[in-house]
């Protein structure tokens, strides 16, 4: 009971935008990775994340951790923060009333891809969103030569190719083939760790 009532506290205050204190072992979890979709600011945000919550950040991903090893850090964590993907799933496993941060790259509308957010509806955390304003370098990193399940673009034609490239955003699509989907959710994106 006594850390249930100190994660509830945790929780509130960071809601709150306040700064708590901790009774227990808590964190903040990262979600990364380590081939493609890479948070470019992985190191920034942990950084801020640790100075702003006085809270250890953990990174979890799937390379070179088991699912069982996710489990157990995110049910000590009170905050996960990572980019759009199949692995936020795993946010689930938090404890009631976490709180989820879901980063998507620029031009993705956070709006049209809501699973997470409905998860965190259901089962009672807190979510959150954030989407890159940004097209270009340093902040978004496009990998048009890729395959074209890894977001390329060197399948297409040169008109459809040179539209997705110039899209500020992606037109409402059916899940999951769509060329100017994959290309811009394969984006590698820095944060603003300020917004998040």
């Amino acid at each position: 009971a006594h850390f249930y009532r100190s994660r509830q506290r945790a929780f509130k205050a960071i809601a709150n935008n306040k700064r708590p204190q901790y009774d227990e072992d808590l964190q903040i979890t990262v979600f990364t990775r380590s081939k493609t979709r890479l948070l470019i600011n992985t190191n920034a945000l942990i950084v801020r994340l640790e100075r702003e919550f006085r809270l250890p950040v953990k990174r979890v991903g799937l390379e070179g951790m088991s699912i069982g090893q996710i489990i157990q850090e995110l049910s000590k964590s009170v905050v996960a923060v990572g980019l759009h993907g199949s692995l936020l799933v795993m946010a689930g496993f938090m404890p009631p009333g976490g709180i989820l941060v879901e980063g998507f790259p620029y031009a993705v509308p956070a709006g049209d891809y809501q699973p997470y957010r409905e998860m965190c509806h259901i089962i009672g955390h807190q979510y959150g969103a954030w989407t890159s304003p940004h097209p270009n370098l340093p902040h978004t990193v496009g990998h048009p030569d890729r395959g074209k399940f890894e977001g390329g673009l060197k399948h297409l034609p040169d008109e459809e190719r040179r539209a997705i490239l110039e899209a500020r955003w992606i037109k409402p699509h059916r899940c999951c083939y769509d060329a100017a989907w994959l290309y811009r959710i394969f984006q590698d994106t820095a944060v603003d760790t300020d917004a998040i």
